[in-house]
């Protein structure tokens, strides 16, 4: 099982047993990120193979030693991501933005597109989603 640490400007991926096992005194980068890119939301695929990392505009997925496979969703028009989650099939991200939560599938292939297949209606309250949960029933 491993922690993946997101902050400004890199990405530190721990495997939790060695962790807890022998504390490390601290945790070296992985990776670093773009400077325009700033992390507000990530999610591990159900298989944890690949980490979803989400800037205010963009999901950008990740191999489980912190190289970028690509972006699969990138749109600065959107409101600002708040929230992402995995569902079971790995090739469906949900994700709140703003006050709306959408589904966008997506495929394994670093060359295929990647879309949104369904909106919810945005809630009645007028303060951004900042968190989903999924259950794995």
């Amino acid at each position: 099982m491993a922690l993946s640490v997101a902050c400004t400007d890199r990405l530190v991926l721990a495997d939790i047993a060695s962790c807890l096992k022998r504390p490390p005194s601290s945790l070296p980068p992985t990776c670093s990120l773009e400077s325009t890119f700033r992390p507000t939301a990530s999610a591990w695929s159900v298989d944890g193979t690949s980490l979803y990392l989400a800037s205010a505009h963009s999901i950008a997925r990740y191999d489980a030693s912190g190289t970028l496979v690509k972006v699969v969703y990138d749109d600065p028009h959107s409101e600002d991501i708040g929230a992402l989650v995995v569902a079971r099939d790995k090739g469906t991200i949900i994700f709140a933005a703003g006050t709306g939560v959408h589904f966008l599938e997506h495929s394994a292939s670093a060359s295929s597109a990647s879309r949104i297949v369904h909106s919810l209606p945005p809630h009645l309250d007028s303060e951004p989603i900042s968190s989903l949960s999924l259950s794995n029933d």
